[in-house]
């Protein structure tokens, strides 16, 4: 997640306590601070990852490859996808998630996304790779699509 997209939660955060109680402002704002803080300092990186090592780079000497050559390559992408199962699953707790069941949902199609993109690393298929890396992105966007949708008919 990009540092624009946790200004939109924390925002959201902050705009969602105009309509909460004292109580429930504090727990949405100390949510929305806590998980834009988690982003910022572990998941943005995690995900780095995985998206700097799938894909092609184009250059005005050609197509530069992204993909892991070595083991300790492929090594680097396995331990990404395996922190950012676990760090998910963390997303997925009451510290970040509260009640909110489609939060939980949506974490868990980037569990399933970040298997995908284990088994393509193990499998060492780059092709899958790429693609299981876009499967992950596009739960990313949907996340944030649809937490910053919420946060724009608080407004």
């Amino acid at each position: 997640m990009k540092t624009s997209n946790l200004a939109i939660f924390a925002l959201g955060g902050a705009l969602m306590l105009s309509a909460c109680g004292n109580n429930e402002e504090a727990e949405i704002e100390a949510r929305m601070s806590a998980v834009a803080t988690f982003m910022i300092e572990e998941m943005d990186e995690t995900a780095d990852g995985i998206w700097d090592n799938a894909g092609y780079i184009l250059t005005e000497e050609g197509e530069e490859s992204l993909f892991p050559e070595t083991d300790e390559e492929w090594a680097v992408v396995i331990q990404a996808t395996d922190d950012l199962i676990a760090q998910t699953r963390r997303l997925q707790s009451e510290e970040f998630a509260g009640d909110d069941e489609e939060w939980i949902a949506i974490s868990e199609g980037l569990v399933v996304a970040a298997e995908r993109v284990r088994a393509a690393a193990e499998a060492r298929d780059e092709d899958e790779l790429f693609d299981a890396g876009g499967q992950v992105y596009r739960v990313c966007l949907a996340c944030h699509q649809r937490y910053a949708l919420d946060i724009q008919r608080i407004r």
